[in-house]
């Protein structure tokens, strides 16, 4: 996006020949990420798609893939590599073998990875991942025993672990423009959550719990109300779906100076201005669009649209219609 310090890269082998993918992506990691040779796994053709978000000193990365295997043998080590991935499987499965352990991880599984050690990656099916990348310097001294945290399963069933994947896959799959102050905060809430999925020193946790599992919970709660507008919501409704208490769900929004209300009515507003302002929708009755937000008295939707916006919602149409 234009303007955007920290634009997000996204890359698809579909384009590619088959038998030219391989050599493609070994140049691309070696030359931008990691040494790795790649090679076709079974009897698919090997494909590879991704989105990846540079951020200070972490990357975030998330893609889908099949018949693909990754190694990256001692002769592809570089010097005193000191950066770790931490991945998740998302859907199928992975199987890595690193410093004679094997870890199979199933969806929803992660593990954490060393550049400094040879690697063995392979994928069944298709499979969708999502990991960060960073220097050890941003984890060694929020996980205890960090060396002993690289492949020892992360199951999926960690609290931490599905707030970490929610939050990283905003990141990439959200085209949100972020500037420098925001990007810095987006790693250190990636750099609580993986750590807390790890294991946490108890300091650690303690400051993660009122920082990245902080933000990560507020991120899933905007996201299902966003997705859920149109229904009937309640604070109640909405502490039962994130599997935290009422007063706790309360306390999020206030932490961020609003309420969950305002929060609610805040967010059917934008919708209901954007598709106003879209002209694929002109054809609709103005009431049409209230109710699919979610208002159910078309009063208050121009009272209160009108208070947010300083226009009633027939002249932002009509605004848009003219090109404003």
């Amino acid at each position: 996006m234009a303007g955007d310090a920290f634009p997000v890269f996204r890359f698809s082998t579909e384009a590619i020949p088959e038998g030219a993918r391989a050599a493609v992506l070994r140049e691309m990691y070696a030359s931008q990420l990691a040494r790795f040779d790649f090679e076709a796994s079974g009897d698919r053709p090997l494909n590879l798609s991704f989105a990846a978000r540079a951020l200070p000193g972490l990357a975030v990365t998330s893609g889908v893939t099949s018949g693909l295997r990754a190694q990256r043998t001692r002769s592809l080590l570089g010097d005193a590599d000191e950066t770790l991935f931490f991945g998740a499987t998302l859907r199928g499965k992975v199987e890595a073998r690193q410093r004679g352990k094997d870890v199979l991880m199933a969806a929803g599984d992660a593990v954490l990875l060393s550049s400094a050690d040879a690697q063995d990656t392979q994928t069944s099916g298709s499979v969708a991942y999502l990991g960060i990348q960073l220097n050890r310097a941003l984890l060694a001294p929020l996980v205890l025993g960090l060396d002993d945290a690289v492949m020892r399963r992360v199951p999926a069933d960690v609290g931490a672990l599905a707030l970490f994947t929610r939050y990283a896959r905003s990141l990439v799959e959200e085209e949100v423009a972020l500037s420098a102050g925001v990007a810095q905060l987006a790693v250190t809430h990636l750099c609580d959550l993986a750590a807390l999925a790890l294991g946490a020193t108890r300091d650690a946790a303690a400051v993660a719990q009122g920082r990245g599992i902080r933000a990560a919970r507020l991120k899933a709660m905007q996201d299902d109300i966003a997705a859920n507008l149109h229904g009937a919501l309640s604070l109640e409704w909405l502490a039962t779906r994130q599997g935290i208490s009422p007063s706790y769900v309360r306390k999020l929004f206030e932490s961020e100076g609003t309420s969950f209300s305002d929060f609610v009515l805040s967010q059917r507003l934008l919708r209901a201005h954007r598709m106003l302002s879209d002209a694929a929708q002109a054809h609709r009755p103005i009431g049409a669009i209230a109710f699919e937000v979610g208002f159910g008295d078309l009063s208050y939707f121009n009272r209160a649209f009108r208070r947010r916006y300083g226009l009633t919602p027939s002249e932002v149409r009509e605004l848009a219609r003219r090109g404003h």
